[in-house]
């Protein structure tokens, strides 16, 4: 199994990576917490591995991390080299943490300390 070949060499991405979907698919909600742990390892290790973000943009949405979730969108589009995708997910990003921001929230650079 995924698990034991993790526990037998847990620095290897890629086995994290088989055991994190594999834990994903069973839609079993006390198993997304430690997919999101070895997924955040895997592109910790593994940066471009698009595929990896694209997984942990599923885990962050399944624990209501709607905001990380967007973020690794982004990133999973410029592992894929896709600057327009990677451009539209941060300002979907953006726009949902300003649409609950006010006017009156934001500091003029010339008064930042």
């Amino acid at each position: 199994s995924y698990q034991k070949a993790v526990d037998l060499d847990p620095s290897e991405p890629l086995l994290r990576l088989g055991l994190a979907q594999s834990q994903l698919e069973t839609e079993q909600q006390d198993l997304v917490k430690p997919a999101l742990a070895h997924l955040e390892e895997v592109v910790r290790h593994e940066p471009q591995n698009s595929f990896a973000w694209r997984e942990l943009a599923i885990a962050y949405g399944r624990t209501d991390q709607l905001g990380m979730s967007a973020l690794a969108l982004s990133e999973a589009a410029l592992a894929r080299n896709n600057a327009v995708e990677a451009r539209e997910q941060a300002d979907h990003l953006l726009g949902k943490f300003l649409a609950v921001s006010t006017v009156s929230s934001f500091v003029p650079v010339e008064n930042l300390p």
